[in-house]
């Protein structure tokens, strides 16, 4: 039964609904946010949503509807062994993270804590 919801919560996360539209890469490279320490939220269905230390979510499109800047990454569902990665966008401002399902803005936000990313750029 856990494993059905996990695999539906991802399911709506990752379609998320809506078109989205590639950026052109800027010379210098796209913009990137870097996780330096594991950080877990209680979003949706009050699940868990961990971010792990190391992952790296890109600014890489525009949600078309909107125009909403999307960072894009993957994120874990749950913060058991058996809970795969999943790949996603969220919308990013500052230190705040707002998760983003389907056509809705952002259904949840997260204020990231001080000195647990890094803003860096991918060529």
């Amino acid at each position: 039964m856990r494993a059905a919801i996990l695999m539906a919560c991802s399911l709506v996360l990752a379609s998320c609904g809506t078109s989205t539209s590639l950026i052109t890469r800027p010379p210098e490279g796209y913009e990137a946010l870097r996780f330096l320490q594991t950080v877990q939220m209680r979003g949706l269905l009050g699940m868990t949503w961990e971010f792990p230390a190391g992952s790296t979510w890109v600014n890489d499109r525009v949600r078309e509807n909107d125009g909403a800047r999307l960072w894009c990454g993957a994120y874990r569902l749950g913060s058991y062994a058996q809970a795969g990665m999943e790949q996603s966008c969220m919308v990013f401002d500052g230190r705040v993270v707002g998760v983003t399902i389907a056509s809705n803005p952002v259904v949840f936000t997260h204020e990231l804590p001080e000195g647990s990313f890094e803003m860096t750029r991918l060529r």
